[in-house]
């Protein structure tokens, strides 16, 4: 979005839309569907109805990381004993 402003209209928007989460960062809109691709055209719609117009958009499909996640409520790190996360990230390095 081109402000702060329009991303949390974008927000407010877009939080209606069956099985999503939106969410602003500065002026970044993530948008997180259930359905992705399929309701892609109806987000932009929503938008561009309310005058909002993306200076840029990306589709990602979700990763192992974002699946477990959504699924434990936890990042793999934080779930790993402390030792094993300490040699994680000595290995990591």
């Amino acid at each position: 979005m081109s402000s702060e402003q329009d991303a949390e209209r974008g927000v407010a928007l877009l939080s209606t839309l069956s099985g999503g989460r939106a969410e602003a960062d500065g002026t970044v809109l993530h948008i997180t569907l259930q359905e992705g691709a399929s309701v892609l055209i109806e987000v932009l719609r929503t938008l561009d109805s309310n005058g909002l117009t993306p200076v840029t958009l990306t589709v990602r499909d979700p990763s192992l990381d974002d699946v477990f996640l959504a699924l434990t409520g936890h990042h793999v790190e934080e779930t790993a004993p402390s030792g094993e996360r300490e040699m994680a990230k000595a290995g990591a390095r």
